[in-house]
């Protein structure tokens, strides 16, 4: 199942990594900053459109955002469940149409 607020922690988590504000990222993706903070505390999940505007304003990649990490190593595919890469694959869909 889809974690909203795993995905604002790691939005979070990579905004301050770059040193940006809510205020500074949320006018490079255009959105408010109040919608950023929900984005991040995880009450509400951006759009596709949203995301891929959150990802290139963090100048990293989705798989950054979406897939779980431990101490910074990322997890391989074998880590992950069936259900979790379904998920991804769905959203990778998503943005391939």
């Amino acid at each position: 199942m889809f974690d909203s607020k795993m995905l604002g922690y790691r939005i979070k988590e990579h905004r301050l990594r770059t040193g940006l504000s809510q205020a500074e990222l949320a006018k490079t993706v255009h959105i408010q900053p109040s919608t950023l903070c929900e984005y991040e505390a995880g009450r509400i999940t951006p759009s596709i459109k949203a995301f891929v505007d959150i990802v290139n304003g963090l100048s990293c990649t989705a798989d950054d955002l979406l897939l779980d990490s431990i101490n910074g190593n990322k997890l391989t595919l074998e880590d992950v469940s069936e259900e979790r890469l379904n998920e991804i694959n769905k959203l990778i869909d998503t943005l391939n149409e």
